[in-house]
């Protein structure tokens, strides 16, 4: 049994770090119902599972607990989700416990594990009729819904808010189908905001869903403009601006499959998203905030950056690898350690491919027997002159199987 005054310490980070991100819970009438459980007014086995997922996720971003604990805590919150009973009478605690397991399995595992759950999530959360909870509600004002009805409406609609929208971005950065429920603008309710799970349902919202994937052209138009919704976009959340990168890289990539030729303003923009990437990333690791995508994120700038090729986009490796290395000698782990790797190998491939152009270049061009009577000047292409004009199509360097799988 973990100590109460543990459970305060970590409510308070969960509070601080999370909720304004994830605002699917009723703090004050969690922290009462915790308070209760803790002092020998035992709640339901759903309850539990609710309260072992703040507890694990808060303990992820503090260190309060041991590994141990936290690790017993995130078992005994699966196997009362995963129990057959809960499944058969689920509760709107069944559906916030595994949109809490969605967030732990994504913080700590792979992205199958996270789509996995994250599928269950809303997939619980469609069974039970959370997503019509909308239907039932009014607009309300400033100070909340009008009664209690209202009130649980309001937030059967916020959980299944958020996960549809996880479900979403986590099914379209792995490449895999979305289980669409369909929701309203949860801004529709009068939302505070403070909170930036408005700015998270509208990434979501500009996730191309139903693609026209049997016509190429029309294909590559969908994308395109879902890239410059997204870009239009501005995210004032370290966390939230990551997930905002994320989508933008993972809306390229398919740009990229699709051998569509992006203008320089587009150019421009995956450039600013990558810059805003290592900005943000280095200021949540700064904080010793262990958000997922910081590493994978800054990750994915750095393959983007070899992919476009441009003076420009290969200036802004050093400042990404930085930020990897940075990244790495905070956290310290096994994730970390292995990006920062594979990303040094990515470039050194790079180098080497370049290496051996330049010593063909130098092969081909020789001496010039005028060249002492030509001014040295005349020799060097124009700083203006696009290359990749002349040099269709661009030649992969060898990390396209990191780009070209979404």
């Amino acid at each position: 049994m973990i100590a109460w005054q543990d459970v305060q310490a970590l409510l308070d980070v969960y509070a601080a770090v999370v909720h304004p991100v994830f605002n699917f819970l009723d703090l004050d009438n969690f922290f009462k119902h915790c308070q209760s459980h803790w002092h020998s007014n035992s709640q339901s086995l759903a309850f539990e599972a609710v309260a072992g997922g703040v507890i694990a996720f808060a303990s992820l971003f503090s260190g309060v607990l041991s590994e141990e604990l936290e690790m017993a805590i995130v078992l005994h919150a699966k196997n009362v989700l995963n129990d057959p009973a809960e499944s058969r009478s689920p509760s709107l605690n069944t559906a916030v416990g595994w949109v809490l397991r969605t967030l732990y399995v994504r913080a700590t595992g792979r992205p199958y594990e996270a789509y996995s759950a994250s599928l269950t999530s809303v997939s619980m959360v469609q069974a039970m009729g959370l997503h019509r909870a909308a239907d039932s509600v009014q607009s309300a004002g400033a100070g909340g819904p009008d009664s209690i009805a209202d009130y649980f409406n309001v937030m059967q609609r916020r959980v299944a808010t958020v996960a549809q929208s996880l479900h979403i971005l986590f099914s379209y950065d792995y490449g895999r189908s979305v289980l669409d429920i369909g929701l309203a603008n949860l801004d529709q309710e009068g939302s505070d905001t403070s909170n930036y799970t408005i700015a998270l349902q509208q990434l979501a919202q500009v996730v191309p869903l139903n693609p026209p994937t049997a016509d190429p052209t029309a294909m590559r138009q969908y994308l395109d403009q879902a890239l410059q919704d997204l870009l239009a976009i501005r995210c004032s959340h370290d966390f939230v601006t990551l997930m905002w990168v994320e989508l933008g890289l993972s809306i390229y990539r398919r740009l990229r499959v699709l051998d569509f030729q992006l203008q320089k303003m587009h150019v421009q923009g995956v450039l600013e998203l990558s810059s805003t990437a290592t900005s943000a990333a280095l200021r949540l690791s700064a904080q010793k905030r262990p958000w997922w995508n910081i590493v994978s994120t800054i990750f994915q700038v750095v393959c983007v950056m070899l992919s476009i090729n441009t003076r420009e986009s290969l200036a802004s490796l050093a400042e990404a690898m930085g930020a990897l290395q940075t990244v790495n000698d905070i956290f310290k782990t096994n994730l970390t350690n292995e990006a920062l790797s594979t990303a040094r190998l990515l470039v050194n491939a790079c180098k080497k491919k370049k290496a051996t152009e330049l010593d063909l270049l130098e092969q081909a061009g020789g001496k010039d027997p005028v060249s002492s009577t030509i001014p040295e000047e005349t020799y060097y292409l124009s700083a203006e002159l696009d290359l990749e004009t002349f040099l269709r199509p661009i030649s992969d360097v060898g990390y396209f199987d990191f780009l070209d799988n979404p």
